[in-house]
């Protein structure tokens, strides 16, 4: 599907051929002709598209704000990880954790996805969790346990694995198109090309050209909104069957890194510490500075140590791309300054698209 998105009519064109080449082994023709149809859409022109789109909730970063103030709103507190000593800055909830383009194709699908799944609910949900009543109404544990899977495949996290996965991705291609049959490559190249060339040119050709066209569809954002979609799927699968923990500290606050949905592993935490949502032990996310989401071994509210909120919240900033929010405080903003120096000396945001703080 992804060379399709290079050169819909290329592919269209040569359907006759792929079907000769698979020999039964691939898709049916019907099947080709809905990829053709579905990659023309989605890489038209006019296909939906939101330009701002928030890797973190809304209606949670309003749970980190302070009472709204005549001509002001409600705000919180944003840190840059880069530099612990800026200033801090006081953002509302739409001003924070989002990203322009973040899912460039088609992108209107994974809004109403997460407006649809998250942010119509939200608000009630966290009432109940605030009230202490979330187990009485299971559309709210529902809501929040698909906030969590949400927060984890739209994350700025996934966005940064995908980005190092396509390198790696066109190696493992080069490797099998090497060991297949080089005649009969050489012949659809020939075919294509109108060129006769050795075996050998044509395996080059064909990957010369299998590259630019899985490159040019990982940069049109094709691949991300679909694996986005496919993790949300599997991640809410995972979390149907998972009991949902309510933690509140024993003493201090929860705070909100712009990649909260984090996953803990023995010893690691987080995709890139080798922890994927399906083989976490479990996952959390702050639902504001007295409360956090997690999946374990047995559900209900619990309270968590001041030592275990220190390592939760550690957590958030070391996994941030960019930004650290919270609570207005001097207290925690200190806590937070000292943090990242100690966890970060080198400050250093990740080389994902940067959002908002």
């Amino acid at each position: 599907m992804l060379i399709v998105a290079h050169d819909v009519e290329l592919f269209e064109r040569h359907i006759p051929e792929l079907l000769i080449e698979l020999d039964g082994a691939g898709p049916p023709f019907a099947e080709l002709v809905r990829i053709v149809e579905r990659a023309r859409y989605l890489l038209a022109d006019e296909t939906p598209r939101v330009a701002e789109q928030h890797v973190v909730s809304q209606v949670l970063s309003t749970r980190f704000c302070l009472p709204a103030r005549p001509g002001a709103g409600r705000q919180l507190a944003s840190l840059d990880v880069r530099f612990p000593r800026s200033s801090v800055r006081l953002r509302t909830p739409r001003q924070v954790g989002k990203v322009t383009d973040f899912v460039p194709i088609d992108s209107e699908v994974t809004e109403r996805l997460w407006k649809g799944e998250v942010e119509d609910h939200l608000h009630d949900a966290l009432e109940s969790v605030e009230h202490g009543t979330v187990f009485d109404h299971p559309e709210h544990v529902a809501t929040i346990k698909t906030t969590i899977a949400l927060h984890y495949a739209r994350s700025l996290e996934i966005e940064e694995v995908h980005g190092r996965s396509w390198s790696d991705g066109l190696e493992a291609v080069v490797r099998q198109m090497l060991e297949a049959d080089p005649s009969a490559l050489a012949r659809v190249v020939a075919r294509r090309t109108r060129l006769e060339l050795p075996p050998s040119a044509a395996i080059g050709l064909a990957l010369e050209q299998l590259a630019a066209d899985k490159t040019r569809a990982a940069s049109a954002g094709l691949a991300f909104r679909l694996l986005v979609e496919d993790l949300f799927r599997r991640a809410r699968a995972f979390v149907e069957r998972s009991p949902l923990q309510i933690w509140t500290p024993a003493a201090g606050s929860f705070v909100l890194g712009d990649t909260p949905a984090l996953t803990w592993g023995n010893g690691a935490v987080g995709i890139q510490g080798g922890v994927p949502f399906g083989e976490a032990r479990s996952v959390s996310l702050p639902l504001g500075p007295g409360h956090l989401a997690a999946f374990g071994q047995v559900g209900g509210y619990g309270e968590l140590t001041p030592e275990a909120v220190n390592e939760v919240n550690r957590w958030q900033i070391r996994q941030a791309q960019r930004y650290v929010y919270f609570h207005p405080d001097p207290a925690t903003e200190e806590w937070v300054r000292r943090t990242i120096e100690r966890e970060r000396p080198n400050g250093g945001a990740r080389a994902t698209p940067s959002p908002t703080g």
